[in-house]
């Protein structure tokens, strides 16, 4: 589960869409920065675009994502114009992978990897891919068939100094499936482990469960080898974990004046 995850390049072929985009001040933060879960949402965006174009009014069914990988090389900071541009790098029977790139010219540069999986809008379970969907995506992906498996690990470590403390969730951070959104974690990663946006770094999202907007969620930060860890409980259940790893640099310290567990 350790070993780094590889950003593949667009292929040369197949379906590639680009959008132009300029960071705004609600994306970036105090110090003028674009903040991951603006990054995260630009991806988002991108992919459900492209995924509601190519459809051209034909019910694909829900998309989720079930995992987000986030390598920063340089944030654009606010006002910058950046290009975003998205493929599918990989695809299954029930879920794809779309690569996301934002760049700028004045060298500014993210890689974003989403593993989104089809569901069935009426039992909530994952729903192949219409053959239409398959005939669009594939040809960008890569041969072998997608397959999912875990890159963090299911349950916190117990390692000794992790701290814990409850998230308030409020109502914007719930969507329109009412669930808390991806980019929302993002943000809670970025509260609870200040100097993220230092570069060069490699972070990694993976959902567990849905996050209800009447759950009683709390986070757990937990150092790990070369990392650090975010776990997302309701009580006991984990409904989603993130790690931080710097690449070339000490992993951010732990967050002080919390209770230690």
């Amino acid at each position: 589960m350790d070993e780094p995850v590889v950003m593949v390049d667009p292929p040369g072929r197949g379906r590639l869409r680009t959008e132009q985009r300029r960071v705004r001040s609600g994306d970036a933060d105090a110090d003028r920065v674009l903040r991951l879960d603006g990054v995260a949402r630009y991806a988002q965006d991108i992919a459900f675009d492209d995924v509601h174009d190519a459809a051209a009014g034909g019910d694909e069914g829900l998309w989720v994502l079930r995992r987000t990988v986030i390598v920063v090389h340089r944030l654009p900071v606010f006002h910058d114009p950046v290009q975003v541009r998205t493929w599918c790098s990989g695809i299954g029977a029930r879920w794809c992978t779309k690569r996301t790139t934002v760049s700028s010219a004045g060298g500014a540069r993210v890689e974003v990897e989403g593993f989104w999986v089809t569901v069935d809008a009426g039992t909530g379970r994952p729903a192949p891919l219409s053959p239409r969907m398959v005939a669009i995506f594939a040809p960008s992906a890569a041969p072998e068939p997608l397959r999912w498996r875990r890159l963090l690990p299911a349950r916190p470590g117990g390692t000794s100094g992790a701290v814990r403390r409850p998230v308030p969730l409020r109502s914007t951070d719930v969507d329109w499936m009412g669930h808390v959104n991806n980019a929302t974690c993002w943000s809670v990663v970025e509260q609870v482990l200040p100097g993220l946006r230092a570069t060069p770094v490699e972070a990694v999202l993976e959902h567990a469960g849905p996050i209800a907007a009447d759950d009683q969620l709390e986070v757990l930060v937990e150092p790990a080898a070369g990392a650090t860890l975010v776990w997302f409980l309701v009580g006991d259940t984990v409904r989603a974990v993130a790690r931080v790893r710097p690449v070339g640099r000490e992993v951010p310290p732990l967050p002080s004046g919390s209770t230690t567990e």
